[in-house]
């Protein structure tokens, strides 16, 4: 089988912007600045996948090659300058002049390329032993800067680096009984870093390695079935956003963080109009090695206890309803642990209609989330000044068609 995927993306998006300065020394006054400009940004991406099955010697085998590869630029001219200050107990709006704003002082430009090949090979032996070995070589030229003179100078400015990584994968799973299966993996990871510094250096690209042991269990008759898997994993260079300027586009080398846990995948068809599906997860991240002073510290956005409870009751043969909650404890809004968002606890909800017309099928499905229109932080992107409110209650229609 030969599969070719192609994409292409241009999108421009512009308007103005207000960063937070921090808090002054009472506690209650914001400093702010503010910028006017365009992003344009144009992306290509696409991948060619030769997969086959086959058998030798008694082992089965699906064997996937392909190549895949990714282009973006990203050019940013803006206007920045100071804002008027803010009382977040007392605020009031509308007091930037963004008109002030009207000449280009700030020119942002990146470039990405991206090249990969892999090679992946699921090999079953003796119908009970299932092996998984493979591997990606990654090739990737990245390179991001900002000038103040010109979006030219920032183009001719920008210095290309070049990074190259082999990263293998291996997995085994053994069928034990019928009911139960015992697994391992081991994964290696490679991305790269197209940050920028304020000097305009590069950054060392990140490298994650993942060990995961685990089982999985099924009843006979294929009603219930559970997963239990311990992971660790570490991802080294991480970034985040530098602590002494205002604009989030500027960042710094974090570190190396460690992540080890477990989580647990419950599902059950408990009738057969009720299917139940109950998820937990437990986390720890941590810094293990820092640039500025981090270590030991916990990971921005991360819970430690997360978990999820699903339900669907099927009514009749077209007529299907679902009802189910998402828990999130509480986690750091920072990476120096000086604050954290609370946890929470969110419902959503969903209700489908699919009648068959002749041999194809329709289905008109309405999902709500948040039902009880929750107030919740999401996540922050650095700090307690930029925390991200949760969506409130949303309603989204869908229609599909299958022939």
């Amino acid at each position: 089988k030969l599969t070719q995927r192609y994409l292409f993306k241009d999108w421009s998006l512009s308007g103005p912007a207000i960063f937070s300065g921090g808090l002054q020394a009472n506690n209650r006054i914001l400093n702010r600045s503010a910028s006017v400009g365009v992003q344009d940004v144009m992306t290509q991406s696409g991948n060619i996948d030769l997969n086959g099955k086959f058998e030798i010697l008694g082992s089965k085998h699906n064997l996937l090659v392909g190549v895949d590869g990714f282009h973006a630029t990203t050019e940013a001219p803006s206007a920045n300058g100071s804002a008027a200050t803010i009382d977040i107990y007392n605020p009031v709006y509308e007091q930037v002049n963004f008109a002030a704003l009207s000449t280009y002082n700030r020119f942002f430009y990146r470039k990405e390329a991206w090249v990969g090949a892999y090679v992946q090979d699921q090999i079953t032996l003796f119908d009970k032993l299932h092996i998984l070995l493979g591997g990606r070589y990654d090739n990737v030229t990245t390179g991001a800067i900002a000038s103040t003179a010109s979006l030219d100078a920032a183009k001719a400015a920008r210095v290309e680096r070049e990074d190259n990584a082999f990263s293998p994968r291996a997995g085994i799973l053994y069928q034990v009984q019928d009911w139960l299966s015992i697994y391992g993996s081991y994964t290696k990871s490679f991305s790269a870093n197209n940050g920028v510094s304020v000097g305009g250096t590069s950054f060392e690209p990140q490298i994650g390695k993942q060990y995961e042991i685990g089982l999985k269990t099924e009843s006979r008759d294929k009603r219930f079935s559970s997963t239990l898997a311990f992971f660790h994993l570490t991802k080294s260079n991480l970034l985040t956003d530098d602590p002494n300027e205002a604009n989030p586009d500027y960042q710094i080398l974090a570190g190396k963080i460690r992540s080890k846990g477990i989580e647990l995948d419950l599902a059950g068809q408990i009738t057969d109009q009720l299917h139940l599906l109950g998820t937990y997860a437990y986390t720890q991240v941590n810094y293990v090695q820092s640039f500025s002073g981090l270590r030991g510290n916990r990971l921005e956005n991360v819970p430690e206890h997360q978990g999820s409870l699903w339900g669907t009751w099927q009514l009749n043969d077209v007529f299907k309803v679902g009802l189910g909650a998402v828990a999130v404890g509480s986690r750091p809004c920072d990476t120096a642990n000086t604050c954290s968002l609370p946890g929470y606890a969110r419902m959503d909800a969903m209700a489908a209609y699919s009648p068959r017309i002749g041999l194809h099928k329709l289905t008109l499905q309405l999902n709500i989330n948040n039902l009880l229109d929750k107030d919740y932080y999401a996540n922050t992107s650095g700090g307690r000044h930029t925390s991200i409110p949760g969506s409130p209650l949303s309603v989204l229609g869908s229609l599909k068609y299958e022939f």
